[in-house]
């Protein structure tokens, strides 16, 4: 019998619990019975679980924030409980043990959790691709030049032509990095530039991405969502446009980036308030701060 959606976020409930290990008398507070986590167990076993993420109800995903916070304290400063989730599209990794939340108007991603390694990039990559949390999916020319190479140092990764304009490759679509400005150094930032307006003129046609994952699939298909992730890292190394001068310069970029936002993670600024959750005002200030440091550098 086919499961319903009630059985799935019912599963994925038991399955965190189950792997964080929670005390038999502590499930009650979440609507969960000792019973059915022991026949869960019994169940699972016997299952193979689907690597793509699922939406979830805006309820079962409260249901996982409280059953995080009330496992470990570090929840309590990371996680935002909210009374409505009804303006969030709520996605998990099918074990539970990853998710995220997307509001629905803004595409900001928030309330992002991983117990389990390598599941928090995961989820995130999924967020990225299918609620465009950036802003930038399809990003044309006009956008690409007028926006982002004004307000941002940019590391391009690859350029698509548009398939909505077959062979328009000045209308290419643009895969690539975005970082605070300040980030690169202007001779790596004219570099990178140069690299990017290059590329676009030999942007890679539908047609011969078409052809790389039916090589890469060995001809079952020619749809990259239906490649294995080790067919689709592939794919990837093929389309990675970035020399080594190049992957030396994101790299570099990246760990600054990096190194900024643990320092403003750190800040005292977060323990300057009594409340155990930290407010959007907080958090807002907080990324702020890591934006405007980029800018007081130039």
């Amino acid at each position: 019998m086919k499961e319903t959606q009630f059985d799935i976020e019912n599963k994925i409930l038991y399955n965190l619990v189950e792997a964080l290990d929670m005390p038999d008398d502590r499930l009650s507070e979440f609507g969960l019975s000792p019973i059915l986590l022991k026949s869960h167990k019994l169940r699972n076993k016997q299952e193979n679980e689907s690597k793509e993420p699922i939406e979830v109800s805006g309820e079962t995903f409260g249901k996982i924030v409280r059953i995080l916070q009330a496992y470990d304290a570090k929840y309590m400063d990371n996680l935002s409980l909210k009374d409505d989730y009804s303006d969030y599209n709520c996605c998990v990794m099918p074990n539970g043990l990853a998710g995220c939340c997307i509001d629905k108007n803004t595409g900001e991603p928030c309330n992002l959790y991983s117990v389990q390694k390598g599941l928090g990039k995961d989820i995130l990559g999924h967020a990225l691709q299918n609620y465009d949390c950036l802003g930038i999916a399809n990003a044309l020319p006009d956008t690409y030049g007028g926006y982002y190479l004004k307000n941002f140092d940019v590391v391009t990764h690859h350029w698509e032509e548009n398939w909505d304009f077959p062979g328009e490759k000045e209308k290419a679509i643009w895969f690539g990095y975005i970082l605070p400005k300040g980030t690169l150094s202007e001779e790596d930032r004219v570099d990178m530039i140069r690299k990017g307006e290059a590329q676009r003129h030999k942007a890679y046609s539908k047609e011969k991405i078409d052809e790389y994952i039916q090589t890469l699939s060995k001809g079952r298909t020619t749809d990259k969502h239906q490649l294995s992730e080790a067919e689709t890292d592939r794919l990837n190394m093929v389309l990675n446009d970035i020399d080594d001068k190049g992957d030396v310069i994101l790299s570099k970029a990246l760990q600054k980036c990096y190194s900024v936002i643990r320092e403003n993670q750190m800040n005292s600024a977060w323990k300057e308030y009594d409340a155990s959750i930290p407010s959007q005002e907080i958090i807002a200030k907080q990324m702020n701060k890591m934006w405007q440091h980029q800018f007081d550098k130039r």
